[in-house]
């Protein structure tokens, strides 16, 4: 025994040893013939018949030590650093994630109060995208965080419960309940990241359709006359020196006027309500104040002018248009401006005694800026005064056309003519007798319309109001009615003006505001934020998993070949690739060697294995080991069912 032990020793002293597989070749070293590999296998050989020559404790060592060649210096070094394995895809990842919550922000934005046909794609359909992009790089990030808070954790140092926690907290929701103390950052990133799809249903809810007013500014087209032609309205007739009857046009005008039919004409383009300011011929108009004069309704008899005694009588309301330009047939070439005068009277009293007052406009014809508003295309006039913005005064003027011979059409007449039928009143009282009574004459219904207090018993107290505005206005009305039925009979008016003569054409373009009811999109804001707060925070989670990056010797995964290669698997246990090279090249040079995954057979059932006080395990002779292992094809088999393995 000694001998052999020697004999060992000096062969061995200086030679490296390496575990090999019984059937395999063993390397040699230099300087080494091999001789003494043939003793050993001879040895093995009789160990294996049982005839050994009585130094089997040697022949067991000698079967997993043999001569090994010293490792080449590896070709790819450890070098940590922050600059050197920066994780950009994971951060690119993060990035992505922060840049859909601004794209999610501006989308709610933009598209507040936005109407629908401005969007060919709902914006809810751009939310909906933006989130599953943030979704899917947190995903992204929060794998690359997994994986270096994995490899950061092996460096420090941990149990293999803490490596698997790492792994599970990262790869599955389940096991995240059941963490218990071993509850990490990784545990609670996971319940973060998958809480962030909720994202989805609030933004969903952040933006809905609604109907609301709408305003903006458009162009109509408008056909309306800037100057009445001559003698539109009315005719003179006979040795008559004024008006006395409607043109064909003007009484068309007056019968839609009192039949309140609506002006669907003159203006076109308004898909909705419009308002809008519109040129167009007009009333330029001049009054005076109102001026108050006594008067005393007592009860008194008066004598006539051939000296019988009536009753005193005396207005109480009146009003009254006439036509003028010139005085008399005398002069009636004379250039004296057309003009319609309206005069207005009324008393205000406490008792039978008070003040009649008495106001005076004169009415000649300009091009005055009208205030409309329009629904779809029916007009109304929207005058918030009854002096409307002259633009140019009109042609009839005194200084332009002379006066009106009988049996001529006349510019202005017919709004006399019918001002009169409308709104011409000669109410006064009278006292009939000693009984003391009271008489209204000539009480009308439209200025019936003006008394203040309609509680009057018969006395003669009675108060009315002024009924200028209403008239005046009316008078506007009547004449933007005129200007467009006239605006077939011209393309346009030349009027002089002390600037010269300007052309007002008949048909042109507006400018106005349009206010309709749309379906606009509404953003609710308070959603918005709700999901900001969600995706912040599992962004902020993911971000401390990335700590350690800098720690790392190389780029690395959580791929199964190169943990495997990490945990020394006897299988990836080769000189090369070496222990440092990352997942790439590990497949590259080690991917076409064939694996299966069953119950090992030659080398690995020649013992078996007795576990140790500290929990490892030791090799046991003379008994077969049957165990689970990924191997060589040649070297497992098909688990069987119900099969029980040694280790």
């Amino acid at each position: 025994m000694a001998d052999i032990s020697d004999a060992f020793s000096s062969r061995f002293r200086t030679t490296a040893y390496a575990p090999i597989r019984a059937g395999s070749t063993p390397a040699v070293t230099d300087g080494d013939d091999g001789s003494w590999l043939n003793d050993v296998q001879e040895d093995q050989h009789h160990h294996r018949n049982g005839s050994g020559s009585g130094y089997g404790g040697f022949t067991e060592h000698t079967e997993k030590l043999v001569p090994q060649q010293p490792l080449v210096s590896n070709e790819a070094p450890w070098l940590p650093g922050i600059l050197r394995h920066v994780p950009w895809l994971g951060f690119v990842a993060l990035w992505t994630s922060v840049s859909m919550m601004a794209v999610t922000a501006a989308i709610l934005a933009t598209s507040n109060r936005s109407p629908v046909t401005d969007w060919s794609i709902q914006p809810t359909v751009y939310l909906a995208v933006s989130t599953a992009i943030c979704n899917f790089a947190l995903q992204l990030a929060f794998c690359h965080g997994v994986t270096i808070s994995w490899w950061y954790k092996a460096l420090q140092g941990g149990t293999i419960a803490d490596l698997h926690h790492y792994w599970s907290f990262g790869n599955g929701f389940a096991s995240i309940f059941t963490a218990g103390r071993s509850f990490n950052k990784i545990a609670f990133a996971a319940i973060c990241v998958a809480l962030a799809v909720i994202d989805g249903p609030l933004l969903q809810r952040a933006s809905t359709i609604v109907s609301r007013d709408v305003t903006i500014p458009i162009i109509l087209n408008t056909s309306i006359a800037q100057q009445l032609p001559k003698g539109y309205t009315s005719l003179m007739l006979g040795r008559i020196d004024e008006p006395v009857v409607l043109t064909a046009p003007f009484a068309q005008v007056i019968k839609h006027y009192n039949a309140r039919n609506p002006i669907r004409a003159g203006i076109q383009g308004c898909n909705g309500s419009c308002t809008a300011t519109v040129p167009a011929a007009g009333f330029s108009i001049n009054c005076s104040a109102p001026t108050g004069s006594p008067i005393d309704y007592s009860p008194i008899l008066s004598k006539n002018s051939q000296g019988s005694v009536g009753p005193n009588t005396q207005p109480i309301f009146t009003t009254n248009l006439t036509w003028s330009s010139g005085y008399g047939l005398t002069f009636a070439k004379s250039r004296s401006p057309e003009q319609v005068i309206l005069t207005v009277g009324y008393s205000n009293t406490t008792s039978c005694s008070g003040t009649f007052f008495t106001t005076t406009c004169t009415l000649t014809e300009a091009v005055v800026e009208y205030q409309v508003s329009l629904v779809n295309e029916t007009v109304s006039l929207n005058n918030p005064t009854t002096n409307l913005t002259v633009v140019a005064l009109g042609n009839s003027t005194s200084d332009v056309v002379g006066g009106y011979d009988a049996g001529q059409n006349v510019t202005l007449g017919g709004f006399s003519l019918a001002g009169n039928d409308l709104f011409g009143a000669n109410a006064s009282q009278s006292f009939v007798g000693a009984a003391g009574l009271f008489q209204l004459n000539n009480l009308n219904t439209f200025a019936s319309q003006y008394i203040v207090d309609f509680e009057f018993v018969e006395n003669c107290q009675y108060s009315w109001k002024d009924p200028t505005d209403d008239i005046l206005l009316a008078l506007h009305e009547i004449m933007f009615r005129t200007a467009i039925s006239a605006a077939s009979v011209s393309a346009f008016s030349i009027i002089n003006t002390p600037q010269g003569n300007l052309s007002f054409p008949t048909n042109t373009t507006i400018s106005a505001r349009q206010t309709s009811t749309q379906n606009v999109y509404s953003s609710h804001f308070e959603f918005l934020w709700g999901a900001l707060a969600v995706m912040a925070l599992s962004i902020a989670s993911v971000l401390p998993t990335f700590t350690g990056w800098w720690h790392l010797g190389r780029p690395m995964t959580l791929s199964p070949i190169e943990t495997a290669k990490a945990f020394n698997a006897p299988i990836l246990t080769t000189e090369r690739p070496h222990s440092n090279v990352e997942v790439s090249q590990l497949i590259r040079e080690l991917g076409t060697r064939q694996v299966k995954y069953g119950e090992a057979t030659a080398a690995t059932s020649t013992s078996s294995m007795d576990r140790s006080l500290d929990g490892g395990l030791t090799p046991r002779r003379g008994v077969s080991v049957r165990r689970l292992e990924m191997g060589s094809p040649d070297e497992v088999t098909m688990p069987k069912k119900g099969a029980i393995f040694d280790i």
